[in-house]
């Protein structure tokens, strides 16, 4: 699974990759320290809709709930 990051010149940045299931999601990154989660349109690849937001003290516990699930 190939990860493409992408500088957002004053925003932050983004993370973005295609699932198993050929869904395209992304994580955006904000300087102001929000964590968008973010679902890709299938027939627009600019388009994307926010699934989640979060703040940094959600997006860390989060974070290590996925990878803790990962190494079990």
């Amino acid at each position: 699974m190939e990860v493409i990051k992408a500088f957002l010149p004053g925003v932050g940045m983004c993370f973005a990759l295609t699932t198993h299931r050929d869904e395209r999601v992304g994580i955006i990154a904000l300087r102001t320290g929000r964590v968008d989660l973010v679902r890709y349109s299938t027939t627009d690849p600019d388009i994307c809709e926010v699934l989640l937001t979060l703040n940094s003290d959600d997006a860390h516990p989060i974070a290590g709930l996925i990878c803790a699930a990962h190494l079990e």
